[in-house]
């Protein structure tokens, strides 16, 4: 039987479905963190904006060139038989050129850089394309004035 709205659904569920669509409660982020879209781009924290603003400034100054948002790189295994089959992909926050060398750049609080997903993607994708992932922390002021990496 193929469903194809909600009217199809018995009754018990189609309250429940119904229900659920009249109240939907707001989501919160895994992290904590908040998306924001700015210039018809959708930055998965306000970190990842400033630092792409950030990126954006030394183009305009010529430090860098190809500056892109979000790029999707597959990620491959091969077979026994040396077929490479298509398993995933990781995505990167920013890739750029900087002295003509390609730089993959990841926006990272210290929560989401100890994700076993994010370390297992950046080890494949170090693995196969051979380009290290930059993970770009953000540095907070202490009271003394001391740097401290979060």
């Amino acid at each position: 039987m193929r469903i194809k709205s909600a009217d199809d659904l018995p009754p018990h569920l189609r309250d429940q479905v119904q229900a659920a669509a009249a109240s939907p409660k707001p989501s919160r982020q895994k992290f904590g963190n908040q998306i924001v879209e700015e210039g018809g781009r959708r930055f998965g924290s306000k970190w990842e904006l400033k630092r792409f603003n950030e990126l954006r400034q030394q183009g305009d100054a010529g430090l860098i060139t190809e500056l892109a948002h979000h790029v999707e790189f597959p990620l491959h295994v091969r077979t026994p038989a040396g077929a490479a089959v298509r398993v995933g992909c990781y995505e990167a926050d920013m890739t750029y050129r900087r002295e003509g060398r390609l730089v993959i750049e990841d926006t990272k609080s210290a929560a989401t850089r100890r994700h076993p997903l994010f370390r297992w993607k950046a080890a494949h994708f170090e693995a196969e394309y051979g380009v290290q992932v930059l993970e770009v922390t953000r540095v907070r002021r202490t009271r003394h004035n001391r740097e401290v990496r979060v």
